[in-house]
């Protein structure tokens, strides 16, 4: 996987973030990628972050898969972007149940950026429900977002 640099401060006084945008398709990785531009634009201290992004079609692959929770394991955020119109596939399930399983102790945020028509039933919502019972197993805080996928 190749990171992508997106600079968000001054150089000199930027913090380095790593950040893992696992994306169900083009247009979600776009979402998600407006997710970070937006994160971005409000953090401070400024940051740095290395984007590293995966589609859900690489997690079909046994060896990718597994690289792709190392990658999770070493990320600060993690941002999970999906349209929320059926439940996540058994490949991208078992990337994300693998990956909270051996995180570590390190602090790290979960976005899971959903598309807008998913707001009014978020709690309700099969994707939310289910990837908040296994963070919270692993004391990782998840944010939700609900945005326009352009």
């Amino acid at each position: 996987m190749q990171l992508v640099n997106q600079r968000t401060g001054d150089e000199a006084d930027a913090l380095t973030l790593e950040v893992m945008l696992v994306h169900e398709d083009l247009s979600a990785g776009r979402r998600g990628k407006e997710v970070l531009d937006q994160v971005a634009l409000n953090l401070e201290p400024k940051a740095d972050f290395l984007v590293n992004p995966w589609n859900f079609e690489m997690l079909r692959n046994p060896a990718l898969q597994s690289q792709a929770v190392q990658d999770a394991a070493h990320a600060n955020i993690v941002v999970l972007s999906v349209h929320g119109r059926a439940k996540l596939p058994a490949t991208v399930r078992a990337w994300l149940e693998v990956w909270l399983d051996r995180r570590g102790d390190s602090p790290c945020a979960l976005v899971v950026s959903l598309d807008p028509s998913d707001r009014e039933s978020s709690l309700a919502n099969p994707i939310i429900k289910y990837v908040n019972a296994l963070a919270w197993q692993a004391g990782v805080e998840v944010f939700p977002h609900f945005g326009a996928t352009p």
